[in-house]
Parts: C-alpha cells; sequence; structure tokens
C-alpha cells in the first residue's frame, strides 16, 4: 500500500482598491480661490501604503507648483497655479494598486487684474488671464497717485494667470496704479495697489 502526501492550498484574491476623486468647491479656478480634490477608497483605505497624486501623468511631489497641501493624503488642496488633469493611485495594504478616475482643473477666464497680496509692503504679485500655451510678452507699468510713470517691467507669459512678481519695497508708501499692457502697448486692464 503507497502513502500519498496530499497538500492543501488556500488561494485568496484581493479586489483591487477602487478610488473615486472629486472636487470641491470649484473645478474653474481664479487668482485667490482654492478647491480641494477629495478621495473615497473601498474598500477602506485604513491601512493604505500609499496615495500618489498625478497631475497631466506625473506624479506630484513636493513642494509642487499650485499644490497648496496634501500631498501623499488622500485630500489635495490646489490653487490656480495648480491647473491639470489629476487622478490618485492608491496602493493598499495588500500591495494591490489601482489609479482613480480623472478631474479637470482649469481656469476661469476673467479681464479682471489680481494683485495679491493687496495692500502690500512692496512685494506683490499681479495676474491677468492669457491664453494657455500662447507664450506672449505683457508689459506691467506702474504710476504714483499723482500720475508720474514709476515702474516698467515686461513679462513672458504662457499660463492663464502666470505671475508677474512685483518689488516696489523702494518706493514710497501710497496708492499706485497698475496698468497691464500688450506687446503693441495697447492697455488691457487697470487696478490699485496699496503700500503701506
Amino acid at each position: 500500500m503507497c502513502c500519498t502526501n496530499i497538500r492543501v492550498a488556500t488561494l485568496t484574491v484581493n479586489p483591487l482598491p477602487v478610488i473615486v476623486i472629486s472636487a470641491a468647491p470649484y473645478t474653474s479656478l481664479l487668482p485667490g480661490l482654492q478647491t480641494t480634490l477629495s478621495s473615497t477608497v473601498t474598500p477602506n483605505p485604513a491601512g493604505a501604503n500609499g496615495y500618489s497624486w498625478l497631475r497631466n501623468g506625473v506624479v506630484l511631489s513636493s513642494p509642487a507648483l499650485g499644490v497648496v497641501s496634501g500631498i501623499g493624503t488622500g485630500s489635495l488642496r490646489l490653487d490656480v497655479d495648480g491647473q491639470g488633469d489629476y487622478q490618485l493611485r492608491v496602493t493598499d495594504v495588500n500591495g494591490c494598486t489601482n489609479i482613480s478616475n480623472t478631474i479637470t482643473i482649469k481656469d476661469s477666464a476673467s479681464g479682471k487684474c489680481f494683485i495679491y497680496p493687496n495692500p502690500t509692503s512692496g512685494k506683490f504679485q499681479v495676474r491677468y488671464y492669457s491664453v494657455a500655451n500662447n507664450v506672449l510678452p505683457r508689459f506691467l507699468t506702474i504710476y504714483d497717485s499723482k500720475g508720474d510713470r514709476v515702474f516698467v517691467q515686461n513679462y513672458t507669459i504662457g499660463r492663464p494667470y502666470d505671475r508677474m512678481d512685483v518689488d516696489m519695497r523702494a518706493f514710497g508708501k501710497g496708492l499706485y496704479w497698475v496698468e497691464i499692457g500688450d506687446l503693441n502697448g495697447n492697455r488691457l486692464t487697470m487696478c490699485r495697489v496699496v503700500i503701506q
């Protein structure tokens, strides 16, 4: 009589995590607005080993332009510099990895001039809407309260609401008018800034 060794094996199949992301309160941003990308992961992500946010297919690392907070977590806070297509990659405790749906964060076109901070100590940023991927010059001319031109600078802009950084700490306190112009010297808009 022969003896046979019988081995019993158990096969466990773990489901892939299902990740759904959403944006609130906005998917279209202006300077000064922020939005939050939030995620829902099932099964429960309590033991998740990793969250990786992707913007336009590239994993975000800290610091990332336009990301206010949340890299490495299930929630990401963005400002106007964070435009793009977002996905979240999650790896669970079993080593199973999956990627979420895609949410697009875009600009909201406006003819308004945005200055931050305002009032300021003299260092501030100016933003004005420009079409994406249309690299063009913008000209800033700043006038004091008497109407005298005190500052002129040109900037190369390639994204909607690209920053135009200004340092007027060497100028006195007061109300200044900021004129944004195009390549041909045409005034696009004017706004004011208070230096205190």
